[in-house]
């Protein structure tokens, strides 16, 4: 018996598909018969992506960045959206990561600076500074 955390990725269900399209109709944008993992599409070397688990342990999502400036927006907007659920009571508790991540050499990469810093890193900085 397997769980659900070491299922296969491309073991997509009708009924799951229809799951994962449920809030793209709810916003009135075009349903996908795939979801994004598992559509081949060509992937610039250099290109960013935020990653975001909202409870931990969790399944993650992402969220494609044109700059570093656009990543850091988002992540921080994904944080202050957390902590604003955990002060309303809306969510009792919380456990939320996230970060970068580049794409090189045909894989995703934890993103770092030329210090060898990750993103949480260069925004604790910035903000000290």
């Amino acid at each position: 018996m397997t769980d659900r955390k070491t299922r296969s990725v491309g073991a997509w269900s009708r009924r799951r598909i229809l799951e994962w399209n449920k809030p793209l109709r709810r916003l009135g944008l075009p349903i996908r018969k795939h979801p994004p993992a598992l559509t081949n599409v060509h992937v610039p070397r250099g290109a960013l992506r935020v990653w975001w688990i909202p409870q931990v342990p969790g399944a993650r999502f992402f969220v494609p960045v044109d700059d570093l400036t656009q990543a850091k927006l988002v992540l921080e907007t994904l944080a202050r959206y957390d902590l604003f659920q955990f002060r309303e009571r809306i969510k009792p508790d919380y456990a939320s990561v996230g970060g970068l991540e580049v794409f090189e050499d045909g894989e995703w990469c934890e993103w770092n600076d030329e210090n060898g810093d990750d993103i949480d890193a260069v925004i604790c900085v910035e903000r000290a500074a």
